[in-house]
């Protein structure tokens, strides 16, 4: 279970460093990411995105590693950053946000690209 809570807490930093307004407003609620991570990653995200979706980011996973299931989640969550900061103040609705996404591919997709993440030092931090 320690790499569980060690993958939990890179994923926090990574968030306060990426998406601080998202990570102010997840501990201002006292929201942990293991409320939405841990699913995303055992589901491969098949749990939140129809399978044309799901199964173009599996191909992604798969072709660049595990690190780029943190990617993805990031770049979920970036994409989610104006709604829950417009959602601050209502807990379920940022629960229902994060849980039950609307995203668009193409953005989501963009963000991936754009999303700039030091690999080696997470896979330090994992590890």
């Amino acid at each position: 279970m320690n790499k569980v809570n060690n993958y939990f807490a890179v994923f926090t930093n990574l968030i306060q460093k990426h998406i601080p307004k998202v990570h102010k407003i997840l501990n201002e609620h006292k929201l942990p990411v293991n409320l939405f991570l841990f699913e995303w990653i055992v589901t491969l995200f098949s749990n939140i995105f129809e399978l044309k979706l799901a199964s173009w980011l599996w191909d992604q996973i798969f072709y660049f590693g595990q690190i780029h299931i943190i990617k993805i989640s990031l770049s979920i969550l970036k994409c989610l950053e104006d709604v829950i900061v417009n959602s601050s103040t209502d807990y379920e609705k940022i629960i229902f946000t994060i849980k039950s996404p609307e995203i668009d591919e193409k953005e989501l997709f963009l963000m991936i690209k754009k999303m700039k993440l030091d690999e080696r030092q997470i896979l330090i931090d994992l590890f």
